[in-house]
């Protein structure tokens, strides 16, 4: 439909100053990928002529902004310090935004941050746990899939070839220092200062009353449980984590993990 090639082009063209330019420079071009009639055609190169488009993509970014703030209000903590502004804007250059899905764009936001971490281009001693405490804690309350259907009863030596995933209804998070104090001084706004390094992992979950529940566990369970990501089968966590199919038996059974083959 003409219609919907307009306002994808219009989406377009108030959030990215690039295609702005491009539909300023070379319409033709840049407008040619969408379905348009002659007049919308008209009407978009007209938009991109208008001054007042630039306080919209302002508008626009502001909003975009302080959705993520809302979303990872933690993560942006510790990226103030860092100057966020200047990250967030290395993350608008790169990611240009795709869609107004704001919970989207906050786990493409965490991605990108994990990527900076890991390639040595952010550095931050509390940025990861937090980030991915938040990228969880947004998983469970707004992004969690329906209840997967229970294969728990089956025997574990049926499915000693399949990979064993985290329930979806529990997150695991490991943390380098202690969770609770570094979320409490965070959530009064408050730098963390650096201190002692442990292994801590936390589980998370939601209540029956929609409430977020976390939980220190043990560190041995803790590792079983942040390894089992689908990526590798029974056979393998057993092989790799010293564990016997009994052991992943009681998890089952506990309701933390499902199991899956993959389709070869």
């Amino acid at each position: 439909m003409a219609l919907l090639g307009f306002q994808q082009a219009l989406s377009e063209l108030v959030i990215s100053p690039e295609f702005c330019f491009q539909v300023l420079t070379s319409p033709e071009q840049a407008l040619r990928v969408y379905n348009l009639t002659t007049l919308e055609y008209q009407r978009l190169v007209f938009l991109a002529q208008l001054p007042g488009l630039g306080i919209g993509r302002m508008l626009h970014r502001s909003f975009r902004l302080s959705m993520l703030v809302n979303i990872l209000p933690k993560t942006c903590i510790l990226l103030n310090f860092h100057n966020l502004n200047q990250v967030v804007e290395v993350y608008w250059q790169t990611q240009p935004s795709r869609n107004f899905y704001y919970e989207q764009e906050a786990v493409r936001f965490g991605q990108f941050l994990l990527a900076q971490l890991e390639q040595g281009k952010l550095q931050n001693e509390f940025l990861e746990e937090i980030l991915r405490f938040e990228l969880c804690v947004l998983f469970l309350t707004k992004l969690i899939p329906e209840q997967v259907a229970s294969n728990n009863s089956l025997k574990i030596e049926v499915l000693k070839d399949s990979f064993p995933d985290l329930n979806p209804q529990y997150r695991i998070v490991f943390f380098r220092h202690e969770p609770n104090s570094l979320l409490t001084t965070l959530s009064k706004d408050q730098i963390p200062e650096p201190g002692l390094q442990g292994e801590y992992y936390l589980l998370l979950t939601m209540s029956s009353t929609n409430q977020l529940q976390s939980k220190l566990i043990g560190s041995r369970m803790g590792e079983v449980l942040l390894a089992c990501n689908g990526q590798r089968s029974v056979l393998e966590l057993c092989t790799q984590l010293s564990l016997t199919l009994e052991d992943l038996e009681i998890l089952a059974r506990r309701g933390f993990l499902h199991f899956h083959h993959r389709v070869s």
